[in-house]
C-alpha cells in the first residue's frame, strides 16, 4: 500500500505541475502549517507533491466558505492536518469499515422503545465521554468507536468513574472474532470479544497505532459487557431513542468526502455523501439543533485538529445522510 500511495501522490503532483507551480505568496503559510502539524517529508519531490495538494485544498476551502457566506451551506470548512492528503489516500490510510450481516435488530430494550427521549442531549456534559483520540495511520476507527460506547456504559452501570479503555487491546487480541487490527474491523466483533474476555484500561495497555502481539491480562480486566444491540437499519428515530436514553452509540458513515475531512463548524450536510457505502466508524454522543437545523453530535478519532476539537455535527433527519443510522450498535453492561 505504501508504494501505491507514493505512485498516487506522484501522479497527482505531475498533473498539478502540468498546469501550475507552487504559489510563492503562500510560502510562509506553508512553512507555518508544516511546523504546526509536524510534517516530515522524505525528499523535495514528496514535499512538492504535498504542497500542491495542500494548495488545492486551500482553494477548495476558500471557495466553499465563500458559498457558505452566501447561505449555500450550513457548515464551514477549514485547513487541518489532513490538508496534504488526497481522497484515495485517506481511504487507504484512515478508513476501512468491515460490515457483517445485521442480526437481532429488534432487541432494543422495551423500556427504551416506549420512553420519550429528551429534545437534545450531549453526553460530554454528563461525564460520559473520554477525550478525543487520534488513530494515526492505523485503520482503527472501529475500535475507537466501540470502546467509546462501552466507556460511558461502564461509568454509568459499573464503576461510577469515566476511564479510557484500551483500543490496543482490541487491535491485538480480537482477530479471531473477525477483526483485522490496523487493516479494519467491525464493532459487533469487538463487543463479542469483550463479552468473552473483558477489556483492559488504556493506562495499562496503551495505544501504539500499529498491530502488536496480544498481551491481555485477565486480572487487569477493567470492563465487560453482557451483550450488544444492533439498531434497525436506517432508523434515525430509534437512534435518537437510544442515544437520548442510554448513551453514546457506535455508528458507521461515509467519511470519504473532502467536505467531511475539512469540516470546521456548523451542521454538516453533503448531498453527495453516500447513505449506502459506509467506510468509517464514529461515535454519536448526542444530538440537538443549531439555527433550526437538526444534527447528530459525533466524536471522531482523527485527533483534535479535525473539525470542532475532534467533533462534527452531522445532519439529522435529513434522509439518513452519510448512512449514519444504518449500523448503529451499543453494548449492554
Amino acid at each position: 500500500m505504501g508504494f501505491y500511495r507514493q505512485c498516487l501522490i506522484g501522479l497527482f503532483a505531475l498533473l498539478l505541475t502540468a498546469h501550475c507551480e507552487p504559489d510563492p505568496s503562500l510560502d510562509n503559510h506553508w512553512r507555518l502549517w508544516v511546523q504546526t502539524h509536524k510534517k516530515i517529508y522524505k525528499n523535495e519531490g514528496e514535499e512538492l507533491a504535498r504542497r500542491l495538494i495542500w494548495e488545492d485544498t486551500l482553494k477548495f476551502i476558500m471557495l466553499h466558505n465563500l458559498e457558505y457566506s452566501m447561505g449555500l451551506h450550513t457548515y464551514e470548512v477549514g485547513m487541518n492536518h489532513l490538508g496534504d492528503m488526497v481522497a484515495e489516500e485517506m481511504t487507504d490510510k484512515q478508513m476501512n469499515f468491515i460490515p457483517q450481516v445485521i442480526a437481532n435488530i429488534t432487541d432494543v430494550p422495551v423500556e427504551i422503545s416506549k420512553s420519550s427521549p429528551p429534545e437534545s442531549i450531549d453526553w460530554r456534559n454528563k461525564n460520559c465521554v473520554t477525550s478525543v483520540k487520534d488513530q494515526g495511520s492505523c485503520i482503527a476507527s472501529w475500535a475507537f468507536s466501540s470502546i467509546g460506547a462501552l466507556e460511558c456504559q461502564n461509568m454509568k452501570r459499573r464503576t461510577g468513574k469515566l476511564e479510557s479503555l484500551s483500543v490496543q487491546n482490541l487491535l491485538d487480541c480480537s482477530q479471531t472474532y473477525g477483526n483485522n487490527g490496523c487493516k479494519g474491523g467491525w464493532v459487533v466483533s469487538s463487543f463479542r470479544y469483550i463479552i468473552d474476555n473483558g477489556i483492559e484500561l488504556e493506562s495499562n495497555y496503551p495505544y501504539q497505532g500499529k498491530d502488536g502481539k496480544c498481551s491481555y491480562t485477565p486480572v487487569k480486566k477493567a470492563s465487560v459487557c453482557t451483550s450488544y444491540r444492533q439498531l434497525p437499519y436506517g432508523d434515525e428515530a430509534t437512534l435518537k431513542q437510544v442515544v437520548g436514553l442510554m448513551g453514546p452509540v457506535s455508528v458507521a458513515i461515509d467519511a470519504s468526502r473532502k467536505t467531511f475531512r475539512m469540516y470546521k463548524n456548523g451542521v454538516y450536510y453533503d448531498p453527495n455523501c453516500s447513505s449506502s457505502t459506509p467506510d468509517h466508524s464514529v461515535l454519536v454522543v448526542g444530538y440537538g439543533a443549531e439555527d433550526g437545523v437538526e444534527y447528530w453530535l459525533v466524536k471522531n478519532s482523527w485527533g483534535t485538529s479535525f473539525g470542532d476539537e475532534g467533533y462534527i455535527k452531522m445532519a439529522r433527519n435529513h434522509h439518513n445522510n452519510c448512512g449514519i443510522a444504518n449500523f448503529g450498535c451499543f453494548p449492554v453492561v
